[in-house]
């Protein structure tokens, strides 16, 4: 892992323990927090099997997440909005325009990627895979 993902790894978990001291009831900041993460992590998981999308890499996948967690704190925290729409969307839509954004930025072609993408396309050959006592 690079530098950047260990900063961002420890960022998040040190917004997850300051959102976690401010608030009076734990169990609901924790389901708010998957909740939250759930969106950002979305959306390079989705979008990374597709083909359009393999020049976004790790990096742009980090990012998306980390700034889509951000956004839903300063939504849900910073500006204490409590429209449920604008807590789940907002963080979706800035994860969004980070992966893609990064990808068009900064895009990671490697060959290894490439080669798991385009095996999504195709079956293996169901006889070569089976051993040859199964086949008599």
């Amino acid at each position: 892992m690079t530098t950047l993902d260990w900063t961002l790894l420890v960022a998040y978990f040190v917004l997850m323990v300051l959102i976690g001291l401010r608030s009076r009831t734990k169990i609901k900041t924790v389901v708010d927090l998957v909740a939250a993460t759930m969106g950002p992590i979305a959306i390079p998981l989705m979008l990374g099997l597709l083909p359009w999308f393999r020049r976004s890499g790790l990096r742009a996948a980090l990012a998306s997440w980390a700034i889509g967690l951000i956004a839903w704190a300063i939504v849900k925290y910073g500006a204490g909005s409590t429209d449920q729409t604008v807590v789940v969307a907002l963080p979706l839509a800035t994860s969004l325009v980070v992966y893609i954004g990064l990808g068009v930025l900064l895009p990671e072609n490697r060959s290894e990627v490439d080669d798991l993408v385009d095996s999504l396309n195709t079956d293996p050959d169901e006889t070569a895979a089976r051993p040859a006592a199964v086949l008599s």
